[in-house]
């Protein structure tokens, strides 16, 4: 910043019949359609504005007068035109007004965000900002922070708390005790051959464990292969009836029902 930015040239005024005022205010009458730019003397704006800048020279003033006299010229030239719609030119021509007008108002919105800039920097331009400490008074209330570890303990402290593994629950010590299929067999033989037929539900009432249910069921299926029982189910889904055949079991269907007691426990274990 030069050493003279302090000292500014006053604004260019317009003085006329229609508007009396700085230049710059002309440009929001104009888009706010509060001043009829087809009755201003751009002309004689143009010659004020001349002998304006013969006495104060000034590059950003001469920029700024070009760019909104010349909007307001083409907005002006716009609004000369016969005011029907009748060719796709004349609707050309009128979006072109409605561009320009957008264009005056999108320039406004800029100079007033220089304006802004312009201000804080000679303002705070100057101005470095600090972290402040705290207050005299406060200063004695904070207590000071006492530590009791050296950083080699901190380190260790750290590294078991990130690579530490979650603790494993043992269940090696519960007691979960296998149903035989075999035992199971037994029962449901006793019952079938005393009522003759029962329903899967009535034969498994009595089981108050889900592994006693699935022993049972396993012995149903061992007894139907080897003849002893039959099934009656009237539709998919629907109640199953087990009857008694009347076969009578043999020593070597008991050993084959010691190999399912090894497959139930092999298969109660996957189900664990």
């Amino acid at each position: 910043m030069s050493p003279d930015s302090s000292v500014k040239n006053p604004s260019f005024e317009v003085n006329t019949a229609e508007y009396t005022g700085p230049f710059h205010l002309l440009a929001d009458l104009v888009a706010k359609r509060k001043l009829d730019i087809t009755a201003f003397a751009l002309a004689e704006v143009t010659s004020e504005f001349l002998e304006y800048i013969a006495k104060f020279p000034s590059l950003s003033q001469a920029t700024e007068f070009l760019v909104i006299a010349a909007t307001l010229l083409d907005i002006k030239a716009a609004r000369l035109l016969p005011g029907m719609v009748e060719t796709e030119e004349d609707l050309e021509l009128l979006e072109a007004q409605d561009l320009l007008i957008s264009r005056l108002i999108q320039y406004q919105t800029y100079k007033e965000a220089a304006g802004f800039i312009a201000y804080n920097w000679d303002e705070y331009g100057s101005a470095m900002g600090r972290v402040p400490g705290a207050e005299p008074l406060l200063k004695g209330v904070l207590a000071s922070l006492k530590t009791t570890i050296d950083c080699e303990d901190l380190a260790r402290r750290a590294a078991g708390a990130i690579f530490a593994t979650p603790p494993q629950v043992l269940v090696a010590h519960l007691h979960d005790p296998l149903v035989s299929v075999t035992e199971q067999s037994q029962v449901l033989t006793e019952r079938l051959r005393q009522a003759g037929s029962l329903t899967f539900r009535q034969l498994v009432a009595d089981a108050k464990t889900l592994p006693v249910i699935i022993s049972r069921f396993l012995a149903l299926l061992d007894m139907y292969r080897h003849g002893h029982l039959s099934f009656d189910q009237e539709y998919p889904l629907g109640k199953l009836v087990i009857t008694w055949v009347g076969k009578p079991v043999d020593s070597t269907e008991t050993v084959e029902s010691d190999d399912s007691d090894a497959a139930f426990s092999d298969a109660e274990g996957e189900w664990q």
